[in-house]
């Protein structure tokens, strides 16, 4: 600076610059941010889970940019992950319609069919891939998995072997023929629990259980178990052997099961059939469609104890399982019951996921039940005699042989937890609490100008009750497949209650490959 306030040539042009850089090196960073390409912009808002606005920026670029097929990729799995499935359906049929050859596009459309349960259009599409030749260990693996989740195992097992031939270092495909093989293994299950109820019986038991598979497509089990009645005078052991077959047709989504088998009662003196058998129909979408019909004793009460019951049984299930704590079940069943008697009994429930992370599901729904007899076994405990006048008129009663129930109508709350409180350890906790329930209750009155034993009248009053099922289960997983589990259960119905303590060893036989 010379003459004290005037600034040379050289001052002034470096004032310039400086001015220059604060004005226009802002505007510059800018400018460059905004040149980042869409697609990379979409990339980093999936990494940050910021959904809505990726699909925006997606939606609005394939506007101007229809031919980029990566983009009809990036949209259709980003509405995927926002959860929107049945818009992430059009953006992936949009995208193959244009691009019907781009191979990343069409694995990734099947996984999606595949996670979403439409299994049906999910075989159709990956045999399509696999007739183009489009990624054949991926599809060969997909279509395993598909199998798997299917119940079919041979299938499953030709398809996973097939994809590690193709591709050796294939990760998923070899984890996957890992769970098929231990889902095959033989497995040996060994138990007992101690259980008492209001009828009041205690029942002591101790069962052993193996299942191992004959063929890939047939399985079969052996159940025996035997259950002592020590507060029962003479007779007090029934043993139960049961088989159960179950055998998935060829080429077909169907599988059927048997089952064959008898009870002992007390030592040998009388004996019971078992029978049964049913269809089993995956549906699609994490469903499952049951049939079944079975013939067997029913042990329920102190009175069928003494004159055995059998029932005939016929039901429809349907199970859904739409992901981890996401599920449900629906149940029509008809008992017809040896004396004389139907029951025609329904429930429902479901289960919507609360909090799902690593190691812990949460989930909650609402559960609804009826349950009606044709006729009411609620009879006299003890014959009437002739009372006084001054006597109570209400009679104490039980349900002989079995139990019949009148118009029972439930409406629950059902709470599960599963948490894995280590590596080897599992917490299971399950709560089946009631919010309105009632009931068409018998109520026996003597009458005192009629001799015994006629001398009593069965009425029928409505009444409300609180319906209740705990159980809370300790798992540890032990070496060589093993898994020892502790289990605590309380149930309370209109009926019934019961308490049960059982302890449960578990071991599968992983045949080597």
């Amino acid at each position: 600076m010379k003459n004290g306030n005037r600034l040379d040539f050289f001052e002034w042009l470096g004032l310039i610059f400086v001015l220059h850089l604060a004005l226009f090196f802002p505007l510059a960073q800018a400018t460059a941010a905004q040149q980042i390409h869409p697609l990379q912009q979409a990339a980093a808002l999936q990494k940050a889970h910021r959904w809505q606005e990726a699909r925006v920026l997606l939606t609005s670029y394939l506007k101007s940019h229809p031919a980029d097929s990566v983009a009809w990729l990036m949209l259709a799995q980003t509405t995927y992950w926002q959860g929107d499935i049945d818009s992430a359906h059009r953006v992936f049929q949009a995208g193959l319609s244009r691009f019907p050859r781009y191979g990343d596009l069409q694995v990734t459309y099947a996984r999606f069919l595949l996670e979403t349960g439409r299994w049906k259009q999910a075989r159709r599409q990956l045999q399509r891939m696999w007739r183009q030749g489009v990624y054949p260990a991926e599809t060969s693996f997909l279509l395993g998995r598909l199998a798997f989740w299917q119940h079919d195992f041979p299938a499953a097992a030709r398809y996973l072997q097939q994809a590690l031939r193709l591709d050796p270092h294939h990760a998923r495909a070899r984890a996957e023929w890992l769970a098929l093989r231990q889902a095959m293994a033989p497995v040996l299950e060994g138990g007992a629990f101690y259980q008492w109820d209001n009828q009041p019986l205690k029942q002591p038991s101790v069962h052993v259980q193996g299942q191992w598979f004959v063929h890939p497509a047939w399985k079969t089990s052996l159940n025996l178990s035997n259950r002592i009645y020590p507060d029962r005078s003479g007779e007090k052991n029934t043993t139960k052997v049961e088989t159960q077959q179950r055998w998935q047709l060829p080429g077909m989504d169907l599988a059927l099961r048997f089952q064959l088998g008898g009870v002992f009662y007390f030592n040998g003196k009388r004996a019971r059939p078992i029978l049964g058998g049913g269809l089993e129909i995956p549906t699609g979408r994490g469903g499952s469609l049951y049939l079944s019909a079975d013939y067997r004793p029913y042990l329920f009460t102190t009175a069928s104890l003494d004159s055995p019951v059998t029932r005939w049984a016929a039901q429809l299930n349907y199970r859904l399982e739409k992901s981890a704590g996401n599920m449900g079940e629906v149940v029509v069943q008809w008992k017809h019951f040896s004396p004389g008697t139907n029951v025609l009994a329904g429930y429902l429930w479901w289960l919507f996921p609360v909090l799902v992370r690593e190691g812990l599901i949460f989930s909650a729904g609402p559960a609804l039940s009826y349950a009606d007899a044709t006729a009411s076994r609620f009879v006299p405990a003890v014959e009437p005699v002739p009372l006084p006048e001054t006597a109570s008129l209400i009679l104490p009663g039980v349900y002989d042989p079995f139990y019949t129930p009148e118009q029972v109508r439930e409406s629950r709350l059902v709470v599960y937890l599963d948490k894995r409180l280590k590596p080897k350890n599992r917490v299971m906790l399950s709560i089946s609490a009631g919010l309105y329930s009632r009931e068409r209750a018998p109520l026996l009155v003597q009458l005192l100008d009629v001799p015994p034993p006629n001398n009593w009248q069965r009425f029928f009053y409505s009444r409300s009750y609180f319906p209740l099922d705990v159980k809370f289960t300790l798992e540890r997983r032990l070496k060589n497949q093993g898994r020892l589990s502790v289990s605590f259960e309380h149930s309370r119905t209109a009926f019934y209650r019961i308490w049960r303590v059982q302890l449960q060893l578990q071991r599968s036989f992983l045949p080597a490959e």
